[in-house]
């Protein structure tokens, strides 16, 4: 009997380290798109997969071409899911048709992918989760993931034009006077876009409009501010300029438009048969300073401490800033002497903050005094940072976010940090006199003759 027993335990433990995986799932979205659009791929697996991976992964054109995911790899776990955009992420793998990866010919994109799913079976067995077939524990599938999507030009989703200020610029940012771009950009599917209004405001109220609106069938539509633009309602000095530092608002009202039949579109006009259109509020801003860069701050916590106390001194970085390098770090006592942070470097990124506390983090730079640096003088310590701090002004140039001098698309500004705090002594309240002051001392001096 115990045999018995003992068997079917063995029995069931091996019939319960079988699972049934749900295999991933595939959804196209938007599954019908205008030539020359993008759709997504997305791949879904189910909440008990742990890992899975990409075999293959082709769609095939209706040219007869078949393109590949660029790379595959996998995705994971517990529900997740992965998308690539057709056709930016693929390459061209069997060149049947025109050899290009792309959406021009109007008819039906089928997709094949063909997935693993890897299920662990028990609480981290050797391999889980990296997923290795033939480990202890893993159990997997392999599943065919077959979905299409169309290509029309009778496919009417107009989707809206953006806006980007200073094009080729992270930073949206220019210095007092200076002038910007404001570029209005198309959707590879809009046919042409009108413009209904196009305003900026200044920090002072003034209100300026394009001087010319009209519309563009390029991909993209740029404009200069001041300099295309003109006053239209006055609220500050009713010049249109960047000498008002503050932010620029931009407000851009533009109708998109396809042509929805085979042929060219002479005209894009509201109402016209063959032409959709959308309606569009587009938003943006850009700031004016005095300088590119806004520099980092200053802040001393607490500004007032007793003898032999310590405070923190604090540096913060303005948001756009992608690094802070120190040029110098010094404190000021009122004997003279002059101490130095122990050490310089630096700390970055977008407003991050540093805290170097005095005097613990200062060693003696010029003996004028005692030669040590502490608050057992009283008086006021005068703290002198220098600061260089870093900003990308292009999108990933090379050397950012590094912040290398020098290099393109990387700008940087010094700044002298000025700051002080004052260092009083340990007073304490001894008694009061007979006509109700208060007398006070030191620990040094104490009012040793009304203790008496």
């Amino acid at each position: 009997m115990i045999i018995v027993i003992f068997l079917t335990t063995l029995q069931l433990s091996k019939t319960n380290a079988i699972v049934a995986i749900v295999p991933a799932t595939i959804d196209i979205i938007p599954d019908e798109i205008r030539p020359n659009g993008n759709t997504g791929i997305v791949t879904k697996q189910d909440a008990s997969v742990d890992v899975t991976a990409y075999n293959s992964y082709d769609v095939t054109e209706p040219d007869g071409d078949i393109c590949k995911s660029s790379v595959l790899g996998g995705f994971g776990d517990n529900g997740a899911s992965n998308t690539r955009v057709y056709p930016g992420d693929f390459e061209i793998q069997v060149a049947n048709g025109d050899g290009i990866c792309n959406t021009q010919d109007s008819g039906t994109y089928t997709v094949n992918i063909n997935v693993t799913d890897f299920v662990c079976t028990f609480p981290n067995p050797p391999g889980c989760p990296a997923a290795t077939p033939g480990e202890p524990g893993i159990e997997f599938q392999n599943s065919e993931l077959t979905d299409s999507f169309i290509v029309s030009v009778a496919v009417t989703v107009i989707r809206s034009s953006t806006i980007d200020i200073d094009p080729g610029s992270i930073l949206d940012r220019i210095i007092q006077n200076g002038i910007i771009a404001i570029a209005v950009s198309q959707d590879p599917t809009t046919d042409a876009t009108q413009y209904q209004s196009y305003w900026v405001t200044e920090p002072d109220g003034d209100t300026c409009e394009a001087v010319t609106l009209g519309s563009f069938k390029a991909p993209s539509n740029s404009r200069t501010y001041p300099s295309d633009f003109q006053i239209k309602t006055i609220g500050g000095d009713g010049i249109c300029d960047t000498q008002n530092l503050g932010t620029y608002d931009v407000s851009i009202n533009v109708t998109d438009f396809i042509c929805i039949v085979i042929g060219p579109c002479d005209e894009f006009i509201k109402g016209n048969a063959g032409i959709e259109f959308k309606d569009s509020k587009l938003a943006g801003d850009f700031a004016v300073g005095a300088s590119l860069i806004n520099p980092s701050i200053l802040t001393i916590d607490p500004e007032i401490i007793e003898t032999n106390d310590t405070t923190d001194i604090t540096v913060t970085q303005d948001p756009t800033v992608v690094g802070t390098e120190y040029r110098s770090y010094n404190v000021t006592e009122p004997d003279s002497d002059i101490c130095r942070s122990a050490v310089l470097g630096g700390f970055g990124d977008n407003g991050a903050s540093n805290t170097r506390t005095y005097p613990n983090d200062f060693v003696i730079d010029t003996i004028n005094g005692d030669g040590l640096c502490n608050t057992t003088n009283t008086g006021e310590y005068d703290v002198s940072i220098i600061v260089r701090d870093f900003t990308c002004s292009l999108s990933n140039p090379p050397g950012c976010p590094s912040a290398a001098p020098g290099e393109p698309g990387i700008e940087f500004q010094d700044t002298n940090l000025l700051g002080q705090f004052e260092v009083t002594p340990n007073y304490f309240l001894v008694l009061k006199s007979l006509d109700g002051s208060e007398i006070f001392g030191t620990p040094e001096n104490p009012p040793n003759q009304f203790l008496n």
